[in-house]
Formats: C-alpha cells, structure tokens, sequence
C-alpha cells in the first residue's frame, strides 16, 4: 500500500510519517507533501491522508481524490497530536470493501405514484459521496423498481440491481454478491445518464386529462440506438463472473442459428438476443427491435448451437392504410446482440412481405424517419395522429376516468373535501418520512377503480353516482347512489 499525508510538511509531520513506517508492514510507501503538489502526484498512491493542520482544504482534496479514484480520509486531531502512527495506519486499511444498500423509498416510487425525477433520495446519494471519498472499493446494491440516474457511476466499483427483492431478496442478493450464484439477469429498460435524455421528457408530464406519446415508437432502447444516444447501461445489458463469444451466424426464412461458447473459468448462463431492423423509405422505424431471445446454460469451454426461431411478429408492421398488420418486403438486417447496443453477430435476409412499401412519406415527417423526435411540433404531430389534437385541459367535469385527486376540480364539496383530507395526509406522511401507501393508493385512484378494487363494496352505478355528486348534482348523485346501493344486494 501506498500512503500520501497531505499537510505542511513541517517537522511534526515527519514524526508521524516515521511513526508509521515504523508501525506498517514493510512493504509499506509512506510519505508526505503539501497541497499544492497533489494533483500531479496521487496517482502515484492508494490512500490519501488528510492532516488537521490543512483541514480547511478538505473538500479541494475530496474532489481530487473522487476523480482520480483514490480513497480520502482526515486524521483525527488525537491522532495526529499523539504522533500515533499505529492509528493512523489502521485508518488507512480499515475497509476493504464497502456494501452500499440504497434505491428508491416508498415515499420515490409506488403504486398510483408518477415520479417526477429519476434520482436516489438526497440523503442516500449525499452518504454515497462522502464513502467514495474515503473508499475505492465500494458496491452499490439496488432496490428499485425501475432505472435511476447514477451520477455515482464513476466512483464505485461494481453495481448489481436487485429490483424489489421481496422476502427472498436479501438471501438471492447474498448468494449473488458471495459468488455462489453467477448473475445472468439482463435488464428490460435502458438506464440514461440524465432524465432529460429519456425521449419521453419534453412530452411528460402531459396536459391534465391527456398524454401524447409524440415519440412514437422511438419508446426506451428504440431512440437511443436509432440516434446514437449515449446511456448508462443499454436495454439488454447485463455482467456475468465468466465470458461468451459467439460465432458461426447462419439465416433462413425460418429463424437463425449460432454457436455460443463460455470462454471464462467459471458456468454461466448467457441470454442472447436477436434483433431486426429495415431500411425504408415509406415505413419509419428503429435501427433495430428486439424480435427473440434464447437462455442458454454453459459450462467452462462449453459450446452449444442455439436457434432462434422466427414468427409472425419479426417482420411486421402496423399499416394505418388497412388497419392491420403488414409485412413490407425488402431485405431486412439480422442482428444478434449482447444488449440493444452491442450487436456481435450480423447478416441480412430478403422477405416477401405483403405489402411492397409503407405508405408514409418522408418528407413530411422527417423527424419520424430520422429518430430525432425530442422536439415534435403540433403540426407534425397532427400528420401523425392523423387528426386534430384533443385539449386534454379539465373541463370542470369530473368523470369515470378521473383520479380522485382531480376531485379538486369538480363542484361538488364532498369531491373537493376528500381530495383536501387525502392531500393533508400525503404531506404528513411525506414530513415523517413515513409513506402512507393506502392514502397514496386512493389519492392518484380513478373513480371507477372504486368499483374494480372493493370486490363489489362500490358498484360501478354507485361510483357513476358519485361522480354526478363530484359534479354538484347533490340531489340527483344522492339518489342515484342510494339506488344502487339497493340493487347491489
């Protein structure tokens, strides 16, 4: 181990310093410098040790330390003042490795529950950048239900995504983190670096009581590979404790075949992927889509010919023209991958298809044709959409469909009451840091969930009466509803 103290590099430094190579194995490089030369010489060390004297430079020294991937900590005034090198030695080498826990809380993501950012709580992220500090060894295990940014990913060594474990998570994740299990899952969404990046973020949230999908088709690894659009991890992605090659591609109408050999130390279980993609000047589509995939388990050396096969979905298309499903003939790529990004083998195939060209027109939705559909405007959607663009504003009346925290924009006082009551609550919850999921459940819950969720409490006619009470017919909601509760026995 190689040992840097940052400090005034006086006399009571060189005490320390030899305190310390008097205490540490001999293998041991310790020594000392001022600030002001760290920058060009931490490469050279594992540990940075930070001396109360320069204190104040702490954070300077941090971010270096962060950036060049070496371990930071500040000796204790105690220490330092005793010259005890033993002490300070140990702080030095007291973690090997550091598991981090972190993800989202119930308060980030639940059901009924949009989130608004793809970022950890603050606090966890906070925690996560003073261990990086002081540790270069360190794990992050996830629990989430979905992708988050990682402004993190630099600093830490690995990363494995539980998801939400349930009861037999902790147990899986151990076995996963030991080596007794060898990972093979692979992730169903891209991770980006940045929210903005996502091709739904300039269309989200949408107006109200609408959403538009302006991106079309380009949803998730759709747009990143069509655009070439950097990400974390692509769709698809996934590590292994052993490694795989592939080869011997071979393509008939029917599927594709190749080989896959484990070429690691240690059994593993590969899925691979298969891919298609057409170029095409009246069908816009993805560089690629995922059309197949085959899990195939090896041991070392191991090699097996695996198939997969193709259906009636690999080729097709969705004709607007006859509202159905086409296939456009051409010729197609072929593409087996690791992940959406990673393409390792590649070949082509000629496809009659049943229709001989899609029917759009480039020129009048270029942006469609390209990809680049992060700034999608009215007009060009309206082509798309192949009608006017509905207003998707409230209009004051509450229906079926409505959340019940949307309550707040109808007539009637109880509706507003309710949505009042729910909306207190959530922020009591949300200052004890104590999530309430049932509260949460029924405040984003359309109306007619009611009927679906209370195994026949709430008829569908009962929340239909309700709905005429959120909309100020007291009178007339009252006696719907009382008829109904009736009729439901």
């Amino acid at each position: 181990m190689r040992i840097h103290l940052v400090c005034s590099a006086g006399m009571s430094t060189s005490l320390l310093v030899n305190n310390m190579k008097k205490s540490a194995p001999a293998d041991y490089v310790i020594d000392a410098g001022p600030f002001a030369a760290l920058e060009e010489i931490v490469d050279d060390y594992d540990v940075i040790l930070v001396g109360p004297q320069v204190r104040f430079k702490l954070d300077d020294i941090k971010e270096i330390c962060r950036k060049h991937g070496k371990r930071c900590a500040l000796i204790d005034m105690r220490v330092y003042g005793r010259m005890d090198g033993k002490a300070a030695v140990e702080l030095a080498k007291k973690a090997d490795i550091v598991l981090f826990f972190g993800g989202l809380d119930e308060i980030s993501e639940s059901e009924g529950l949009d989130r608004t950012h793809m970022s950890m709580p603050a606090a966890q992220e906070t925690l996560l950048n003073e261990l990086t500090t002081v540790n270069k060894n360190i794990i992050v295990v996830l629990s989430a239900g979905s992708a988050i940014e990682m402004p993190w990913y630099p600093y830490v060594k690995g990363i494995v995504h539980g998801y939400l474990g349930g009861q037999a998570g902790a147990s899986a994740m151990l076995n996963i983190l030991t080596g007794k299990v060898n990972p093979s899952g692979k992730l169903n969404e891209t991770y980006p670096i940045y929210y903005e990046d996502t091709p739904a973020y300039a269309y989200y949230p949408s107006k109200e009581r609408s959403s538009e999908y302006r991106e079309s088709l380009y949803v998730g690894y759709r747009y990143y590979t069509t655009v070439g659009k950097s990400t974390r991890f692509p769709f698809g992605y996934g590590l292994s404790y052993t490694t795989f090659e592939y080869k011997d591609l071979k393509i008939d109408t029917e599927g594709v075949t190749f080989t896959i050999k484990n070429t690691g130390n240690v059994s593993g279980t590969e899925i691979a992927q298969l891919y298609v993609g057409k170029s095409s000047e009246t069908v816009f589509r993805p560089v690629r889509e995922l059309k197949g995939f085959v899990r195939v388990e090896l041991q070392p050396g191991e090699e097996k010919e695996v198939r997969i096969g193709f259906d009636d979905k690999t080729f097709r298309f969705y004709d607007t023209r006859t509202d159905s499903w086409e296939i456009e003939s051409g010729t197609y790529q072929i593409m087996i991958g690791e992940n959406a990004q990673q393409m390792v083998l590649e070949g082509a195939l000629d496809v009659k298809g049943t229709v001989e060209n899609g029917g759009y027109k480039k020129e009048e939705l270029p942006e469609y044709f390209s990809g680049k559909i992060k700034d999608i405007s009215d007009e060009k959607f309206r082509i798309l959409y192949g009608r006017e663009i509905p207003d998707g504003s409230w209009s004051g009346e509450i229906r079926m469909n409505d959340a019940v925290c949307q309550l707040y924009y109808g007539k009637g006082i109880l509706g507003k009451l309710l949505c009042a009551i729910l909306k207190l609550l959530l922020k009591i919850s949300d200052w004890q840091g104590k999530p309430n999921l049932n509260v949460l459940f029924n405040y984003n819950m359309p109306i007619r969930g009611y009927a679906k969720m209370t195994g026949g409490i709430v008829t569908m006619k009962m929340a239909e009466a309700l709905t005429e009470m959120a909309n100020g017919h007291r009178i007339k909601g009252t006696a719907h509803l009382i008829k109904a509760a009736i009729n439901r026995g």
